[in-house]
Order: structure tokens, then C-alpha cells, then sequence
């Protein structure tokens, strides 16, 4: 382990002796986009270092019985490192690959809808299109279908939000966004 991995474990080892927590042990258990919902939120500070983020990924530790800890990307990669044989590198990538997730989905649940026809809309991500449609029968349902170039490669679905007919954009992205990761094997 090169000697800058080691300050920064150093560190974190510190910390954690600091607040009487175990310092082995932590596994990631979540991790969380604070303007996901809210684009007017603040952030939060990392409860073991104490500086401020948005992702907050959620460190949990059975083996000690330690209630979760809300802490940023380096400190989240720290923890986890500690005790482990693992590549520090490897775990931290880990943890960076979850907010590129997170910052995908924001930037999904951000795309405008485009027209195409008088009743029909679309989305395009990362070579898919995703048509959405009305019922015509009358039934008040909205559904979307998949394309990729001229193939369809998900088929029509029904969108019915928690059982009954209220079809919001975030709705309708949100079923579009999960068939989407679905196809992208994410």
C-alpha cells in the first residue's frame, strides 16, 4: 500500500477512534443523490470527516451493532478498506461507480419530453428511444415501448402508478428509467 493510501487510512482510522466506533467491519449499504427529489436541497455534512456532499453513501456495520453512518465517497472507500485485502483503488472505483449511477438518473429525470405525432411522445438515452402513448380505448392509461435503431426491444407496458391513474412525468420517466437499466444491464 503506497504511503499516501496509508495518510489517508490513517486518517479515517483516527476519526472513527474519535467517535468510539469499531474501525473494521463497514460495508456500503446505500448510497444516496440528496437533490434526487429536491433540486433545492442542502447538502449534508460527511459525519466522519465533516466535510460537505451530496452523495451520501450509508455505511452500515453488523459485526459491531454500529447504527449507519452518512459519509462521503473517500471516507465511505476508507472505511470499507479497513480490515480488507482488497485494492484500495478497486473499492473506491466502487464507490464512484454508484454516483455515476446517480448522476445518470439525474440527468434521465432532467430530459425533455420531444413530440412525435399529435398523442405521442419520446425520449432518447443512449441509442434507446422510448415512445410513450395514450390508450385508445379510452381507458385514461399511458404506456411506453422501447426502440433501439428500427428494432423494438421492449414492448408496449402499461404505466398504472400505485394502482390508480395518475400518470406525472416523473411517473412516467421513472418506469421508462428501470426498463431502460433493465436493457443496459446496469
Amino acid at each position: 500500500m503506497d504511503k499516501e493510501v496509508w495518510e489517508k487510512l490513517k486518517s479515517t482510522i483516527g476519526h472513527l477512534k474519535e467517535l468510539d466506533l469499531p474501525t473494521t467491519g463497514w460495508e456500503l449499504s446505500d448510497v444516496i443523490d440528496l437533490k434526487d427529489d429536491d433540486w433545492d436541497c442542502d447538502y449534508e455534512d460527511c459525519e466522519l470527516c465533516g466535510h460537505e456532499i451530496r452523495y451520501v453513501h450509508v455505511m452500515t456495520n453488523e459485526k459491531f451493532g454500529v447504527d449507519d453512518l452518512r459519509v462521503g465517497c473517500v471516507c465511505a472507500a476508507n472505511m470499507e478498506a479497513l480490515g480488507k485485502e482488497i485494492e484500495y483503488s478497486v473499492i473506491l472505483d466502487k464507490h464512484r461507480q454508484k454516483e455515476q449511477l446517480l448522476r445518470d438518473r439525474a440527468y434521465f429525470m432532467n430530459l425533455k419530453f420531444k413530440h412525435s405525432g399529435p398523442m405521442k411522445l419520446y425520449l432518447e438515452y443512449k441509442g434507446y428511444t422510448a415512445f410513450v402513448v395514450n390508450d385508445s380505448f379510452g381507458r385514461n392509461n399511458k404506456g411506453y415501448y422501447i426502440k433501439r435503431k428500427d428494432h423494438i426491444v421492449c414492448g408496449l407496458k402499461w404505466i398504472d402508478e400505485f394502482g390508480n391513474k395518475l400518470f406525472t412525468e416523473l411517473a412516467i420517466k421513472k418506469a421508462i428509467y428501470s426498463a431502460l437499466l433493465q436493457l443496459l444491464r446496469v
